[in-house]
């Protein structure tokens, strides 16, 4: 099991959050991309960090935005079947490295999240639920909002939503106002709010954009200055009471992310959380790249003689 227990009180889980807005392309023709590059990590990269990272992840959250199938399900039971076309295709890429079983999936219209564990963390999982929130605006409806899946893992609970705000430099406003609107309104009939559980990864194509020439942004980039570009970032300008909130962490960006982010947040500041690798795949079909964040978090084990005596219990 590639959670390596760290004490005799916590084990260590390895995630990989992954997100992807492929520009109306259909399930059929997203599956036919090299999705292995972004989710398993590029064979001929020389960054051992890199490749390190890609070790033994227990856990793949895989969220895409603008999927355009002919036909729509509708939120968790009634899949559609480009939904289990994609599905189907991540288990395969996965089983190259490991033995994963999809947890839970959602769809609502474009947006698409995959909840993919090892199999030997499933006895440790409990209260899975799936819920979905559309921001859209009137005149094009279902086009933005959230897909959001939340369960315990051992004695730690989860939350990842996968969300597709609104679009255009000059309405930050209209972004802000969709982080505020999901945020309060997911849920699931074992949490309250979204910020009740200990650990909230959020993906997606969260929108926000350099507030600066797109030529000016090039050569900056050119030149791996970072910490300059990230001074015009609409995220960052817009955090709370505004925006999201400045709970939510994101790893150091070394790369343009095209509008594809990932932040995370706990509940606790004495909750660990190790950003190990964040970064763009060399995956170009749309006029976005996917992004992946992998990192370590620390969970509290349940007691596995009391799983013992449950599952005895439920099987007598």
């Amino acid at each position: 099991m590639a959670a390596n227990q760290q004490s005799k009180t916590t084990l260590q889980i390895r995630i990989a959050a992954c997100s992807y807005n492929v520009k109306n392309k259909s399930s059929t023709d997203v599956v036919s991309m090299p999705l292995e590059n972004w989710l398993l990590g590029d064979k001929e990269t020389i960054d051992s960090k890199k490749k390190e990272a890609y070790k033994d992840v227990d856990i793949y959250a895989v969220g895409f935005q603008e999927v355009d199938d002919p036909t729509i399900g509708s939120i968790i039971d009634d899949k559609s079947l480009g939904h289990m076309v994609l599905q189907n295709s991540i288990q395969k890429i996965l089983t190259k490295v490991g033995i994963y079983k999809c947890l839970i999936s959602v769809e609502l219209q474009k947006k698409r999240l995959y909840i993919f564990i090892k199999e030997c963390l499933f006895k440790y999982v409990a209260n899975v639920s799936a819920d979905a929130i559309d921001v859209s605006p009137r005149t094009t409806p279902s086009s933005k909002g959230a897909v959001f899946v939340r369960f315990l893992l051992h004695s730690t609970s989860f939350a990842f939503a996968c969300s597709h705000q609104t679009a255009f430099e000059n309405r930050l406003l209209e972004r802000n106002k969709n982080i505020i609107e999901i945020a309060k309104n997911l849920s699931s009939p074992y949490a309250i709010d979204l910020h009740s559980h200990d650990y909230v990864i959020w993906l997606g194509d969260l929108n926000y954009r350099l507030e600066m020439p797109k030529e000016t942004a090039e050569k900056l980039a050119v030149h791996t200055n970072w910490p300059e570009l990230l001074k015009y970032d609409q995220l960052e300008r817009s955090r709370e009471p505004d925006g999201i909130s400045q709970d939510y962490q994101e790893a150091n960006i070394t790369f343009l992310s095209q509008e594809q982010r990932v932040l995370v947040r706990k509940r606790k500041k004495n909750l660990t959380y190790n950003s190990i690798y964040y970064g763009s795949a060399k995956l170009r079909t749309s006029d976005h790249r996917p992004v992946i964040l992998i990192f370590d978090i620390d969970v509290l084990p349940l007691d596995e003689s009391k799983i013992q005596v449950a599952a005895v219990a439920t099987n007598s």
